[in-house]
């Protein structure tokens, strides 16, 4: 009978002990939660806001293609970074360096609204030929227009830090875009960028 109470007593314990460590490990995933936030500024009412955001990924991760507006390059676009872009309304075709080979959707044209805000995602790939003779890389990047809910929902994951500022590409912090003809610093070049 003794044999039995003493049994008794340690699978109780082993329950209490159980129970208390399962606790203490729940209640430390629930509190390892994310609460990075994204959010957007308003658009003015006669201007449209364009977000373009590259996921952070392991393929291409160290090339940072060209972001073409117009034909003109505007930014590079960095893994795990977002750029923000104010254009007037109208057709804004935004192409990925278009002389080189990228394979993908490298070419996106929008018709801007005024006062409207829109987000493009930047998806990279990568794959290698497995052949006899030497194949290249072959690089792809498509660029995916996201609706805002999605979009500010994956801005907060990837291009959001632990003190809920967002990673911004630094040489776009906020890049307002006049299609006038007249000299702007956004048609000049870096000297040392080649």
């Amino acid at each position: 009978m003794a044999q039995l109470d003493i049994n008794l007593v340690l699978n109780n314990l082993l329950i209490i002990v159980f129970f208390t460590y399962s606790s203490i490990f729940i209640s430390g995933c629930s509190a390892t939660e994310s609460t990075k936030t994204f959010i957007p500024e308003a658009a003015e009412p006669d201007l449209a806001i364009i977000y373009i955001y590259r996921p952070v990924v392991m393929s291409n991760a160290i090339y940072s293609p060209g972001l073409y507006l117009a034909g003109e390059q505007k930014l590079s676009i960095k893994n795990g970074q977002i750029a923000r872009l104010t254009l007037p309304p109208g057709e804004a075709t935004f192409e990925i360096e278009p002389d080189k080979n990228y394979m993908g959707l490298t070419r996106l044209t929008l018709n801007l609204i005024a006062g409207t805000t829109n987000y493009i995602r930047v998806d990279s790939t990568l794959k290698i030929e497995h052949a006899a003779s030497y194949e290249p890389y072959q690089r792809s990047f498509n660029l995916t227009r996201i609706d805002e809910e999605l979009a500010i929902r994956q801005i907060a994951v990837c291009c959001v830090d632990e003190a809920g500022e967002t990673k911004a590409n630094p040489e776009s912090p906020s890049t307002t875009i006049n299609t006038d003809d007249g000299f702007s610093v956004y048609k000049t070049q870096n000297p040392f960028s080649h």
